[in-house]
């Protein structure tokens, strides 16, 4: 739910990815937490990675908007997006990997802190 929130018509950076997180609950992912999660995505064929930026495939979009148009607030956006996931089927692709290096994510965190102090 987070790619989807911060998707926009150019994808999520990483930046985004921490933000939307931290907005959601109130904590930043490691690198391994957003590795796991994006990887999961991957083999389902739900998000991809392009350069820096993170999609959800345009077959997902409505699917993914309509879990996250109902009942609940922010901080139900997570379970929205877990029955998303449970009721939605798939087609994998076991080879697919996003990795997020802790320079990668620290960089992203630098940049997600500087643009709160901007504020």
């Amino acid at each position: 739910m987070s790619v989807y929130r911060m998707h926009g018509e150019d994808g999520a950076s990483l930046p985004d990815l921490i933000a939307a997180a931290d907005a959601m609950n109130h904590a930043i992912p490691t690198s391994g937490e957003l590795s796991r999660a994006l990887t999961r995505l991957a083999k389902c064929q739900v998000v991809k990675r392009t350069d820096d930026r993170f999609r959800i495939g345009n077959e997902w979009l409505p699917s993914n908007a309509a879990a996250n148009d109902k009942k609940g607030g922010l901080f139900e956006t997570p379970n929205k997006g877990k029955r998303w996931l449970a009721s939605t089927k798939f087609t994998f692709d076991a080879d697919a990997r996003i990795e997020i290096g802790k320079e990668d994510l620290t960089a992203a965190f630098d940049e997600y802190r500087t643009a709160l102090k901007r504020r």
